[in-house]
């Protein structure tokens, strides 16, 4: 597996102590990688001593091969061309095993040195000999008061447990640091930044509820809408609601012009016209002495009343034929002529008009039909005019007795218990605190490349320690011989294998 370097960085901070750029973390995580890739190079190192070993094995081989020079030359030649090649290989090797203990040794070098590799402890921690002077000392004051209190000196380092007495502290503690003049903010609770691995989290679920978010139209696959040129289309030769007309506009207008009225009322009278006795040519009645001398000699069994089975009277008619201050006055009408045809049956009915006081301070007169299939009512609204009829019900009060009953009624506004609310698996109501703890929950996708605060790898071997001592070489070239006569000049530390 290719060794991925991790690309350390330092904690920047403006002058009022905001982090402009988070530090790469020293933790066990980076630091053991590093020790982890020192251990494969170890190996790498064991793996060329085994090839060492080979090289012995191959020297052996050669030897039988030289046993074999005598009958056969050209198999010598073979043998000889083979041995220059070994002789390449163990010279790549050996250059391989010079770079690899100049890279430990570098390691080495810049273990515990400045700007090198800082050593770690059995337990994994760098060595307090390696830290900043201002790391190794803070101070814990249980409030700003307490803060200011401390005898300061420059790099001090103070750990606030309640710091909200500090404006740009909303709760909880804050870290300071002194630079001589004033204290500055480095950390806070709500600035404390966690690195947690989502195969860590348990309890994960499957499913989440959506936070507040917004979609595009092309977000939606089955968006049920009209597009705006549909809308327009739709729109486009229709009059707002509430648009207006002038008559030349409706061609089939069903009404009389005002020349077509004023020709229709010519001559005519006002409904509530009236006339005197000598207006009326042709009145069939008694005088007022006339029906005085009939009552005064005889009697009759019933009062006799005038045909005004036509005659549709205004409120203030009754009012004024009305001889007392109330009076009640029946009559037989034609049922189209007051206007009940469409109420009752038949062409005739009573009618029974209740007339309060001779004017209108004690109300209209009221007025009762009596039909062959109902009673109506109506009462009068002003001296010239009637209400609507209303039809006089005897309902029992039953809704059983109700006719043209709707099958379904549109429900009401109100209320309801989640418990009457049928869930599934699709459906389900939520708690507080779950949607606080899947609010909680880390939205990591699981991508390496998303990951904060990665360690760099080292690339190079001399960019370790070798802090744990693993097994070195300062060995120069290996040569491996089949005579005296064949052994190259060697230096210090060469290594010869002589084949016998």
């Amino acid at each position: 597996m290719t060794y991925q370097p991790t690309e350390w960085k330092n904690r920047v901070t403006d002058s009022e102590g905001n982090i402009l750029q988070e530090g790469t973390p020293i933790h066990a995580d980076n630091m053991n990688k590093i020790e982890g890739e020192l251990t494969r190079l170890s190996e790498e190192s064991e793996n060329i001593s085994q090839h060492s070993n080979q090289l012995v094995s191959i020297g052996e081989e050669l030897e039988n091969h030289e046993l074999r020079i005598s009958s056969n030359k050209e198999s010598v030649d073979g043998h000889e061309l083979r041995i220059t090649s070994t002789e390449d290989t163990l010279t790549a090797h050996n250059n391989k095993l010079l770079d690899l203990e100049g890279d430990i040794q570098g390691l080495n070098n810049e273990k515990g040195q400045p700007n090198g590799i800082a050593t770690l402890n059995s337990s994994g921690i760098i060595h307090g000999s390696q830290l900043p002077t201002n790391l190794k000392e803070i101070k814990i004051a249980a409030d700003i008061t307490a803060r200011d209190a401390l005898d300061k000196f420059e790099g001090l380092r103070v750990m606030v447990i309640d710091a909200s007495a500090d404006s740009t502290v909303n709760s909880g503690w804050a870290e300071y640091v002194y630079d001589g003049t004033n204290f500055i903010k480095t950390s806070e609770a709500e600035g404390v930044d966690l690195v947690i691995d989502w195969s860590d989290v348990v309890n994960k679920p499957s499913k989440y509820p959506p936070q507040t978010h917004s979609h595009t139209e092309s977000d939606i696959e089955d968006l049920d809408k009209y597009t705006k040129e549909e809308v327009e289309n739709k729109l486009s030769g229709k009059s707002n609601t509430g648009h207006k007309h002038v008559e030349d506009d409706i061609t089939d207008l069903d009404k009389y012009t005002k020349e077509q009225v004023d020709t229709k009322l010519r001559g005519k009278s006002n409904t509530g016209h009236t006339h005197t006795e000598s207006d009326i040519t042709d009145l069939d009645k008694y005088t007022k002495n006339e029906i005085d001398t009939l009552l005064s000699t005889h009697t009759h069994n019933f009062i006799p009343g005038e045909d005004t089975r036509d005659v549709d009277y205004t409120p203030l008619e009754y009012m004024e034929m009305s001889e007392v201050s109330t009076s009640l006055q029946v009559e037989f009408k034609r049922t189209s002529i007051i206007h009940v045809d469409d109420f009752v049956s038949g062409t005739y009915c009573f009618l029974e008009t209740y007339t309060p006081w001779k004017d209108g301070s004690g109300g209209y007169p009221r007025q009762i039909v009596y039909g062959t299939n109902g009673i109506l009512y109506r009462v009068g609204t002003s001296n010239a005019e009637w209400g609507n009829w209303r039809k006089i019900s005897y309902f029992s009060g039953s809704y059983n007795h109700l006719t043209n009953v709707p099958a379904n009624f549109p429900p009401s506004q109100h209320d309801h218990y989640p418990t009457d609310i049928l869930q599934n698996s699709t459906h389900r109501f939520v708690t507080d605190a779950e949607k606080l703890k899947w609010n909680n929950k880390s939205e990591f996708s699981g991508k390496y490349s998303e990951l904060t605060g990665k360690p760099t790898i080292p690339h190079n071997t001399s960019d370790l320690a070798n802090d744990s001592n693993f097994i070195s070489s300062n060995a120069g070239k290996i040569h491996v011989s089949y005579s005296e006569s064949d052994i190259p000049s060697v230096s210090p530390n060469d290594i010869v294998f002589k084949v016998i």
